[in-house]
């Protein structure tokens, strides 16, 4: 079903990020209604030429040696940097066509755009056509307490870059979004986020945008349960070969938008891997997209899949799935499998999974409308209240005639159902996939 060769490479890079990178920083209280706290910074020697240290007293006589250079190391001794802004896309903190930049700062080193600002595009820092790009050790706070309602600005904005590197940043107080990595006309490539700690914006944690962003790698971080939309959000562009690994998601505090908040909601991505991630009881969307892998990864509340998701595996994962509550109305919990717009998803494999399945919680595997090759096996499935309601599998054709297979699942009561349903001038059919 998979590409083996993407899977091995995908295994031995997962091998490696979590033998070789520490996990210290990440929050280990399992405790969901405490936020985690920021985490700690260290500093590092200049990885360019010029080394250039921002004066206090004239920051843009330095942003201006690194861009004449072309490039340079940035360093913001310690201390609290505020800046206006100036317009719509742009700041004071904006970098164009470098080769070799890195931008970090001394512990209680904080970039901040202060409240003066309240346009809806600013970005702090603006990175666009550059390559070589470490952007690592140092605070980014936006005006959000000043702007809550605004949802476009950005405390990282980086397009149309290769060799991007964002490490040990804390952005939060965000009108917007913590991190934008956006393709643009000329995409984006070789991207790797790590041990940083995204919270408190009125969008998504990191947004992947515009145009084609391929070979990202996203690890070790922590997100925050205060971010309005998508922890990590795919959509809007074009993505390939993804790597979500070894990641603390906080459980979303509800919002007005709460029907639209995922961990991760991913779209028109080819090729991705999702392993090892506590996703801290939060629901996960694809959409769009192909050959993804998700494996184990624990506390994962809902899980959809709908339109043209072709080639999914969902194997060794730990679900607890709950009921949500969202905009006054029940969202039942479970993995739905289901056609959206006319379009069918197709090639799901649902198998040896854990579903711990909570009050009020009916289905824990929805089927409706797919396309061929959808199969459902070996997985346990464990009711937390017995009820003559609970359904383990419901499939249902309802608009398309639907072949799924299942085989070698348990159940914890024999109340648990497997329901079939079909409409009329609609056939379904189950097979045994023994």
């Amino acid at each position: 079903m998979k590409n083996c060769i993407f899977r091995i490479i995908c295994s031995i890079i997962v091998l490696f990020i979590v033998n070789s990178c520490s996990v210290e920083n990440l929050e280990s209280s399992e405790n969901n209604s405490t936020l985690p706290q920021a985490i700690a910074l260290t500093t590092s020697s200049p990885m360019f030429e010029p080394f250039v240290v921002v004066d206090p007293n004239n920051v843009q006589a330095a942003i201006d040696e690194i861009n004449n250079n072309g490039g340079g190391s940035l360093y913001f001794p310690t201390g609290v940097y505020e800046f206006d802004g100036i317009m719509a896309g742009k700041t004071n903190l904006q970098f164009n066509a470098l080769n070799g930049f890195e931008l970090y700062g001394a512990s209680g080193a904080v970039i901040r755009l202060n409240d003066r600002n309240g346009h809806n595009l600013v970005r702090t820092l603006s990175i666009v056509e550059s390559q070589n790009i470490y952007v690592h050790n140092i605070d980014f706070e936006g005006n959000i307490s000043a702007y809550p309602e605004i949802r476009n600005q950005a405390n990282v904005f980086i397009s149309r870059s290769q060799n991007i590197n964002v490490r040990n940043i804390n952005s939060t107080h965000v009108a917007g979004d913590g991190l934008i990595v956006n393709g643009g006309d000329i995409g984006s490539s070789d991207v790797h986020i790590s041990h940083c700690y995204f919270n408190k914006t009125t969008r998504n944690g990191i947004t992947f945008g515009n145009g084609q962003t391929s070979d990202i790698i996203v690890t070790d971080n922590i997100f925050g349960g205060n971010i309005r939309t998508q922890q990590i959000d795919f959509e809007h562009g074009q993505f390939e070969t993804v790597l979500i690994t070894n990641n603390r998601f906080y459980l979303l505090e509800e919002s007005s938008n709460a029907m639209n908040q995922y961990a991760i909601a991913m779209f028109n991505n080819t090729s991705a891997t999702i392993t090892q991630n506590d996703f801290g009881l939060n629901p996960l969307l694809f959409r769009n997209s192909q050959e993804i892998i998700v494996e184990h990864n624990t506390a994962i509340s809902q899980l959809s899949i709908d339109r043209a998701v072709h080639g999914i595996d969902i194997a060794e994962n730990s679900f607890v799935m709950l009921p949500v509550i969202r905009n006054g109305n029940p969202n039942r919990g479970g993995i739905s499998i289901r056609e959206a717009s006319g379009v069918r998803p197709s090639d799901v494999s649902v198998e040896t999974n854990t579903f711990d399945i909570q009050k009020d919680v009916t289905t824990a595997v929805f089927i409706q409308d797919a396309m061929e090759e959808i199969q459902v096996s070996n997985n346990k499935f464990a009711f937390e209240y017995f009820s003559s309601d609970n359904i383990g599998i419901l499939a249902h054709a309802q608009n398309f005639n639907m072949t799924i297979s299942e085989c070698g699942n348990s159940f914890s009561n024999e109340n648990t159902q497997i329901l079939e349903q079909e409409n009329t001038g609609v056939s379904l059919t189950v097979n045994n996939c023994n």
